[in-house]
């Protein structure tokens, strides 16, 4: 091997030693370890949109009972200080509402819309009071959302506050003239009125209204579609 080889093999194993130390400084990412990032990433936009709901009824009429109840909502437009919820949540009686994002005190809410047809209502609250780092929810209203998609309910279960669970999209279905989106996600109270988000961008494509709990049933959830709202 004369000193030009030589020169050469060198040069060869300098650089197959710099594309292993690449290899091993900055390993490529895995499937599964994008999907967690994404998924790590679309519950943390769920945590800053996300409101919990305390509403006292002390003259109840039609469905609405006495007493105080929690749920969640999420806010959909910060200039405004407008929350979405489920009617059920926001209650169809006069009552007195609070909202609270993570790690702040009560505000006070009005009900400003209430449908109780499709179970959606809209909150209202002094735009001023809501926290800087507070961000708006991305409703994905066009197109259709495929069987199987994987998505994550964000809300309180059992006073669990600012908690998430994960499941799928199982089907559509239509309940009393109205079309819902059936999910296997764990839906307890607590999580009526919160954000159904898909784990891949964090978009909300329902809000969650009921689970179905009994012997015989299992992974049996409901959310109005967000094109409802």
């Amino acid at each position: 091997m004369n000193s030009l080889q030589q020169k050469q093999y060198f040069v060869n194993v300098f650089f197959l030693f710099l594309f292993c130390l690449c290899l091993f400084l900055f390993p490529k990412k895995t499937e599964a370890g994008s999907n967690e990032i994404k998924t790590s990433e679309a519950l943390s936009k769920a945590e800053r949109f996300t409101v919990r709901v305390n509403s006292t009824v002390k003259i109840p009429y039609s469905d609405d009972k006495y007493g105080s109840s929690t749920a969640a909502a999420f806010l959909v437009d910060k200039e405004q200080g407008i929350i979405l919820t489920n009617a059920h949540v926001a209650r169809r009686s006069p009552a007195k509402i609070t909202v609270s994002f993570k790690n702040t005190r009560r505000i006070k809410a009005k009900q400003a819309y209430i449908d109780t047809r499709l179970d959606l209502a809209i909150l209202k609250i002094n735009p001023q009071l809501v926290p800087k780092n507070a961000m708006e929810a991305q409703l994905l209203c066009e197109g259709k959302v495929r069987i199987g998609t994987e998505v994550a309910a964000f809300g309180h279960p059992w006073k669990m506050d600012f908690t998430a669970t994960r499941g799928i999209v199982s089907g559509k279905r239509y309940r009393s003239d109205s079309e819902v989106i059936q999910t296997d996600t764990p839906l307890n109270p607590g999580n009526s009125g919160g954000a159904l988000i898909t784990t891949n961008d964090g978009k909300v494509i329902g809000i969650n209204a009921a689970g179905i709990k009994s012997g015989n049933s299992e992974g049996m959830g409901f959310a109005v579609p967000a094109s409802h709202a």
